[in-house]
């Protein structure tokens, strides 16, 4: 089940602009449908896939399992415990196929300056 990312500007007809990866840290510039720029910071990220950024619809929390977060969470955790602390973010295409994926522990949305 998919849940979008609650911000006070939506996340549809937006553009990501560029994205930075710094140790493990993310941060992705998205222009919003208003011209808007919003700051998209991931922390303690442990996967990442960009699959064709560019226009996007959404952003959304993925917490059905999906087989990228499996497999990175495999890859972090020798024994893999029943509890951890990531989860999936996911930027959606117009046609709702990822565009860029994200394992991360967490994530602040804010108006860039």
């Amino acid at each position: 089940m998919k849940l979008s990312v609650e911000y006070e500007i939506g996340f549809a007809d937006a553009e990501i602009l560029e994205y930075r990866k710094e140790s493990n840290e993310l941060t992705v510039f998205v222009q919003a449908w208003n011209e808007t720029v919003l700051r998209v910071s991931f922390f303690d990220v442990v996967g990442l896939m960009d699959l064709g950024v560019g226009d996007i619809a959404d952003l959304v929390i993925e917490n059905s399992g999906s087989a990228f977060l499996n497999n990175v969470i495999q890859q972090v955790y020798e024994n893999i415990p029943s509890v951890h602390p990531y989860t999936l973010y996911q930027f959606l295409n117009n046609d709702d196929n990822p565009a860029m994926e994200v394992v991360a522990a967490g994530i602040i949305v804010s108006r860039s300056e």
